[in-house]
């Protein structure tokens, strides 16, 4: 029983560390910059930083949603997104 309960723990910590909620709210703006189809440099721009700050951003939100590239770190939020709103649920 105590190793199914350690099972089980370590599965809801994945399920939690591969959320939108782990990521910072400047991750999560420029994710949403990144949705909008906005390049790196169009980004550091916008926002008055680096495009190598912007590129560190995104490896973060890739490393923290485990997905590798833009197109699967959008998707995964969209999909997170999406079954929230089916749900009720607020994010």
């Amino acid at each position: 029983p105590h190793l199914v309960q350690l099972w089980r723990n370590a599965a809801a910590r994945q399920r939690e560390s591969r959320s939108l909620a782990a990521l910072t709210p400047r991750e999560r703006e420029i994710l949403l910059w990144v949705a909008r189809g906005k390049s790196n440099r169009e980004i550091a721009a916008v926002l008055y930083l680096a495009p190598g700050t912007i590129r560190k951003h995104l490896d973060n939100v890739y490393d923290k949603l485990g997905v590798s590239n833009r197109a699967g770190a959008v998707g995964y939020a969209l999909s997170i997104e999406t079954k929230t709103f089916a749900d009720g649920q607020p994010s």
